[in-house]
């Protein structure tokens, strides 16, 4: 069966004929390429709060980006005066330090640190206590624990009820 497009351009031959160059292909590609490096080139030093261009040593990498240390002085982080163990860009986001800029509000770095810390430390004691599991369970606590399993993938009973009753046999 012979097809009846035969000896036809196609459409992008038709409205594109230089694509199917190949020096126009290679000029194309080239292009982009040298497109996408300046636009790495003139991102690299830029403040992802004010957008001016900076000097490497004036950025401070922060949890989504990184920002001048002009900007951070404006919301009270003397960056260069901070002790070292002292890591407030920990606890900053883009938003928060554009939000704190424009309400003219002036944060305290160590306290803001201290309570990160404190967070963290919250946060890791829970993630502890979720996966402490009782090593003094029994074999009737083992076999009850099956036979609620069974019933869970027989779907006699949901997953909210499987867990309320496994923390119950338990003790968590």
């Amino acid at each position: 069966m012979i097809s009846k497009n035969v000896g036809k351009p196609t459409f992008l031959r038709r409205h594109f004929p230089t694509f199917y160059n190949r020096h126009a292909q290679i000029i194309t590609i080239i292009t982009i390429a040298l497109i996408v490096i300046v636009y790495f080139i003139v991102k690299a030093n830029r403040c992802d709060v004010c957008n001016n261009k900076h000097k490497s040593d004036e950025l401070v990498h922060i949890q989504n980006g990184k920002v001048c240390t002009d900007c951070l002085q404006k919301i009270g982080v003397d960056y260069t005066a901070l002790p070292k163990d002292v890591l407030v860009e920990k606890t900053l986001t883009v938003q928060e330090i554009e939000d704190l800029r424009d309400s003219n509000t002036i944060i305290d770095p160590i306290q803001r640190w201290e309570n990160y810390q404190e967070q963290q430390k919250a946060k890791e004691q829970a993630a502890n206590s979720a996966n402490i599991v009782p090593t003094n369970i029994g074999s009737s606590e083992v076999d009850e624990l099956h036979e609620l399993k069974q019933l869970l993938d027989d779907g006699v009973i949901t997953q909210d009820d499987f867990d309320a009753k496994k923390r119950q046999i338990l003790g968590l």
